[in-house]
């Protein structure tokens, strides 16, 4: 079930992530503290990602958060690419019992049993009307192997100029040995 979940995470992501040796475990990280998942349901463009992620061939990428009434939240990945138009994955996730900004990822079953496992994704920072701090880490092989990826989203298709600079101290300050 756990390996079904991080290979979901892994193709919501991409296949291409920045890859480790060891565990996600060595890299401890906490989602936004007092996160308010209603005002971050909605649209997000993704505006930067991590240069191993990028794929040229697809465009206008956006992620849709949607809150369903038990809960849960649906997070809708779209994207634009040459060969097959429009594409739309999803995933079933939860937010994780600590109330920070951490998401379980599951495939089957009700959200609220897996509000204990282990977290897929985690909301860093976001003042949820203009920019979101996204870090995804996957242990491939337990303990041996992960792969991670940091991605910042906008609300709108362009993040602001004078917004770029104060995101790039926080990530420094957030995951200071993220290469």
């Amino acid at each position: 079930m756990r390996s079904f979940a991080a290979a979901l995470a892994l193709i919501m992501v991409g296949v291409e992530a920045a890859s480790h040796r060891g565990s996600c475990a060595d890299n401890p990280v906490s989602g936004k503290s007092n996160f308010n998942e209603d005002s971050y349901a909605g649209r997000w463009y993704e505006v930067a990602k991590d240069k191993d992620f990028y794929d040229d061939s697809k465009s206008c990428p956006a992620e849709d958060f949607v809150k369903k009434f038990n809960g849960d939240m649906i997070v809708a990945r779209n994207y634009y690419d040459l060969d097959n138009g429009w594409t739309q994955k999803t995933l079933d996730s939860v937010l994780s019992r600590s109330g920070r900004g951490e998401y379980v990822v599951f495939t089957e079953g009700n959200g609220a049993d897996f509000r204990d496992a282990n977290t897929s994704f985690y909301v860093l920072n976001t003042d949820y009307s203009s920019y979101s701090i996204e870090y995804v880490c996957v242990d491939v092989v337990p303990g041996l192997f992960y792969v991670d990826s940091v991605s910042v989203k906008s609300r709108t298709p362009q993040l602001p100029s004078s917004e770029q600079d104060y995101i790039n101290v926080l990530l420094t300050t957030i995951l200071p040995n993220y290469d």
